[in-house]
């Protein structure tokens, strides 16, 4: 049994100019792995626009403006994952606005599929409980996320690159 159920959902055009399914779904499984979760566990990736991010932003973080990833964990407790019990659990959902990662990979100087990549990977670890509100916490998420887009061979999205 594959213990990773992944909904992805493309709300919008643009998303279909490239392949997110493939890039979400490898990003997705070795993310899990790297995180040591063999427990069946099953979340959402939609895919949408700017609008209707800053739409979610609003609504839910009280901030007006669109943004380029936001996660709405079920707070599933991260050690309930390792236990016997088949019965896959719900992560949450990973929304992700195109025009913003175009944007910001442009601005970055990346591919716009190491963006998407690197967003997927940043959602899916809020989804698991980590966070970046202090700075021992977000310093803790930055490392994994390097770690996990190196198997990608994926610059470190945290260190400035020369264009």
């Amino acid at each position: 049994m594959h213990p990773y159920g992944i909904d992805i959902i493309t709300a919008y055009k643009p998303w279909r100019q490239i392949d997110p399914v493939h890039i979400i779904t490898e990003v997705a499984e070795k993310t899990l792995q790297h995180m040591h979760i063999t427990h069946p566990v099953e979340f959402c990736v939609k895919l949408t626009s700017d609008n209707e991010i800053q739409r979610l932003n609003r609504l839910y973080r009280s901030k007006d403006s669109p943004t380029n990833v936001l996660s709405f964990p079920t707070h599933v407790n991260i050690k309930k994952l390792q236990t016997t019990n088949e019965v896959p659990l719900i992560l949450g959902d990973i929304v992700i606005a195109f025009e913003t990662v175009q944007t910001e990979a442009l601005a970055q100087g990346n591919k716009f599929n190491d963006h998407l990549s690197h967003l997927v990977v940043h959602g899916l670890l809020h989804l698991l409980g980590y966070d970046h509100e202090s700075e021992p916490d977000a310093s803790a998420m930055e490392s994994l996320e390097t770690e996990i887009l190196s198997f990608f061979n994926i610059k470190d999205p945290y260190t400035p690159h020369e264009q």
